[in-house]
């Protein structure tokens, strides 16, 4: 690789990156807040839950249509509007006094963090082909990695020191960060040319992937994945911080655990999909997650509810549901070679949107116990097993 094609790398790099860590810092930043909201607002868990729900749906369905509109109106446009939004949006939560505030609030910095990320990727595609494009794929996803491990540390200090308000400050500072590497250093990647109007025909090749028997298997397998991580991330700061009695800022470095064990599986799971295939990859993922599960609720009727029963199967997860996302993904976008954008969009939708409602009702489930989190982890690990299983006969018959 040349020099000047080495500096244009690291210089989309430079600015894709904080559009990626701005959407999965929101993620994960806040999940500390949430015992102390409830509180601060005068509301109940549940209620605030769907702060942490409506960012995860917000997410699902905004990627159907942000990726369509970026095709018709170019990338630049699309990720100035998402990254203000974003930072707009933050702010409003952190001057929020009210629940109804916040959670409007949250659903606009999911629609500006979606943007972000989904512009991120299709700018990416734009630029590069082949290995390179592969490489900086590979680079952002590191970011994706990292994002679970610091921040909801970042989180717990910003939460223990400064007070909640700041975990939101902070989140409105990389928006403006962001803001400015679009405004002054993204260069449009879509030329008029190749940009493609939203049409009627779009709707008809999502009805089309959703009914493929192959993608439905393998989608369902990703939703599950999320949804088991999604409901960890809702339950861990109520069984550590309120159950558990530990300090908040503590808090960071238990999730820490389960985000080492994800790298490591996510890292792991490349290989073993290329080794013995997709299917045994995500039937070994789902076995896992059902150990994970099964671990957690025998322990708990054991010696209730402990750090170790709560982290240890969490940890094992962390690897299971590596193999579940990686190797689901990959098996859910394989039939459609000649539209792998649109079966993207529509995966992302049902990833984030379905995982949002199952986390939902999940959340439901009033108590201080891990019975829902491992009942949780048990089902839909059976009903992957199930999926694909369901679809490996069928197309033998077939």
């Amino acid at each position: 690789m040349d020099s000047a094609k080495k500096q244009n790398t690291l210089g989309i790099l430079f600015v894709m990156s904080p559009l990626v860590l701005s959407f999965l810092f929101a993620m994960d930043i806040y999940i500390p807040d949430v015992p102390e909201l409830t509180q601060v607002f005068h509301t109940s868990a549940a209620t605030l839950q769907i702060t942490l729900s409506i960012f995860m749906l917000t997410t699902g369905v905004g990627q159907l249509l942000i990726g369509p509109f970026s095709d018709q109106l170019g990338r630049f446009k699309i990720a100035l509007a998402s990254a203000i939004a974003f930072t707009i949006a933050s702010v409003v939560c952190a001057l929020s006094n009210d629940i109804e505030i916040l959670i409007f609030g949250r659903l606009l910095q999911a629609l500006g963090g979606c943007g972000m990320l989904v512009i991120a990727f299709s700018a990416t595609r734009d630029l590069f082909e082949g290995d390179e494009s592969a490489k900086i794929y590979s680079l952002l996803n590191c970011c994706m990695g990292i994002s679970p491990l610091i921040a909801p540390i970042i989180g717990s200090y910003l939460n223990a020191y400064l007070g909640w308000r700041f975990s939101f400050w902070f989140l409105s500072l990389l928006g403006l960060i962001a803001s400015l590497l679009i405004y002054f250093r993204f260069s449009e990647t879509l030329p008029i040319n190749k940009r493609v109007k939203v049409t009627r025909a779009l709707f008809s090749r999502y009805r089309k992937i959703l009914l493929h028997r192959e993608f439905r298997a393998y989608a369902f397998c990703v939703l599950s994945a999320m949804s088991m991580f999604f409901v960890f991330f809702s339950f861990s700061p109520y069984i550590i911080i309120k159950v558990l009695k530990k300090p908040s800022q503590d808090f960071g470095f238990y999730f820490f655990t389960v985000g080492f064990t994800f790298f490591i599986g996510s890292y792991i799971s490349a290989f073993t999909s290329k080794k013995i295939g997709i299917y045994k990859t995500v039937t070994l993922g789902a076995l896992i997650t059902l150990f994970a599960g099964l671990f957690m609720l025998l322990d708990f009727y054991q010696h209730g509810v402990t750090v170790f029963n709560f982290i240890a199967p969490c940890m094992i997860l962390g690897i299971g549901g590596a193999f579940l996302l990686g190797a689901g993904a990959g098996g859910a976008m394989n039939p459609f070679p000649n539209f792998a954008g649109t079966a993207a969009a529509l995966l992302g939708c049902v990833e984030f949107a379905g995982s949002a409602l199952i986390g939902y009702f999940v959340l439901l489930w009033k108590g201080h116990s891990t019975i829902p989190i491992a009942l949780t982890f048990i089902i839909l690990s059976v009903a992957s097993l199930l999926m694909c299983l369901k679809n490996k006969v069928t197309n033998r018959q077939g």
